[in-house]
């Protein structure tokens, strides 16, 4: 027990986040489970509709500049980047969620008068830095990796956002959470929101086998969610019991089935979802460590215990193959649960059975949110090198502000895509 608990202990510590929170309605229900809202019969004072926020600069003529991205490298479908930052690809014309990239790209063209270009690389980052130093002022933004572009922050090369008007950052489609999580005192390296889908494809939750569930008469976990049940006690109950030494040779490996397939690697995730935290963010934008308080280190207690159990969690640090066997594990359907990202839906379709979403569980009842972690060593956050200034920063700063506002379309398109 104690050596793992000093397992969890330094994956807690190692491990960075962007956290997301949801209600119970944000859980994608099952075709024709909709719940419709109650009616009432009292009387209500008629109030005028609230006026929709408006993009601070319409149009623009920038005589067909280039505004040039700097991002990752894209990968197959079901990999980590398989949706690469603000680009579309030609080669995936017919695609839902591609075609409503070039659809809101071209607007943005048409709009602005400029042409979005786009230059992949498999570290952005450096790319960028390097750059900078040669005092290149080609390139308008970078998506790099999250934890990367707080780096570059630090080093002088991105530009600090906060304070930038043409951004217009009180605007809905910017996700607030970037500005609450990731900013350093009173500086932000980075946004994001509607224009980039890669922090809801770097979104955990956990995912369950359909078909085990109904083997194993353990009822519909989705209603668990639905009336605030879907704690980590219940997926423990859940999990219990579910282990089969399928191979008979008395030993529990990875050719055995699971109740709940992870590694301790990701124990933090567990520990954001139940309300605990690392570190806060006190009133002057400094981060505070907090880890060793009351709530934490019970939180991590429950934690050591559940890792522990080797007849009902496998993790993949301790098996042959680690975490690609995880997967086999689950194709072969011998996880009930397991935890994963997003990103993960495409590839899980090559399941026998169908599989399910659900997010992660709260510490108990009393938990008013269901609450989330974003990988941000993974998850790409856009930002402005340094070298730009006066029309060219305001231009960067216009088109990438339009490029999000006009996301909504592409937004719908992709969770049609990956939960439809």
């Amino acid at each position: 027990m104690k050596k793992t608990l000093s397992v969890l202990l330094a994956a807690l510590m190692l491990t960075a986040s962007l956290s997301a929170c949801s209600s119970g309605g944000d859980v994608p229900a099952e075709s024709g489970d909709e719940t419709t809202p109650a009616v009432t019969t009292e009387e209500t004072t008629t109030q005028p509709p609230e006026t929709e926020y408006q993009l601070a600069v319409k149009n623009a003529n920038y005589e067909n500049a280039d505004w040039h991205l700097i991002t990752l490298k894209r990968t197959a479908v079901g990999g980590m980047y398989q949706y690469i930052d603000v680009a579309w690809q030609e080669e995936m014309e017919g695609d839902v969620f591609n075609d409503a990239l070039h659809d809101r790209n071209m607007k943005v063209e048409d709009d602005y008068k400029v042409v979005i270009k786009v230059t992949e690389n498999d570290n952005a980052a450096s790319l960028m830095t390097n750059l900078v130093a040669s005092g290149d002022t080609t390139y308008s933004a970078v998506a790099a990796k999250m934890e990367k572009t707080l780096a570059m922050g630090q080093d002088g090369i991105v530009q600090n956002l906060a304070g930038i008007d043409a951004l217009q950052l009180d605007a809905p489609w910017w996700d607030k959470a970037i500005f609450r999580d990731l900013s350093l005192g009173s500086k932000m390296f980075m946004i994001t929101g509607d224009v980039s889908v890669m922090d809801e494809e770097m979104l955990y939750l956990i995912f369950c086998n359909k078909k085990l569930l109904k083997d194993n008469n353990l009822g519909d976990p989705y209603e668990l969610v639905r009336q605030n049940k879907w704690t980590l006690d219940k997926l423990y109950e859940l999990c219990q019991g579910l282990a089969k030494d399928v191979d008979g040779n008395g030993v529990f490996d990875e050719k055995d089935m699971y109740g709940f397939g992870n590694d301790f690697g990701t124990a933090a995730l567990m520990l954001y979802a139940a309300g605990g935290n690392i570190a806060t963010v006190n009133k002057n934008g400094e981060p505070e460590l907090v880890l060793m308080n009351e709530k934490n280190q019970q939180i991590i207690e429950w934690l050591a215990t559940f890792y522990n159990d080797t007849t009902t969690v496998v993790n993949a640090s301790q098996i042959t193959g680690t975490w690609s066997q995880l997967k086999t594990m689950r194709m072969e359907e011998r996880l009930v649960f397991w935890q994963g990202n997003v990103y993960n839906i495409p590839a899980n379709r090559e399941m026998i059975s169908d599989f399910g979403l659900l997010p992660m569980p709260k510490w108990s009842a009393e938990q008013e949110e269901y609450r989330h972690v974003v990988a941000t060593d993974y998850s790409t956050g856009l930002s402005i090198p340094v070298t730009l200034s006066g029309k060219n920063l305001e231009r960067a700063c216009v088109v990438l502000t339009a490029l999000s506002a006009y996301s909504e379309d592409a937004v719908t398109a992709y969770y049609e895509v990956n939960l439809k």
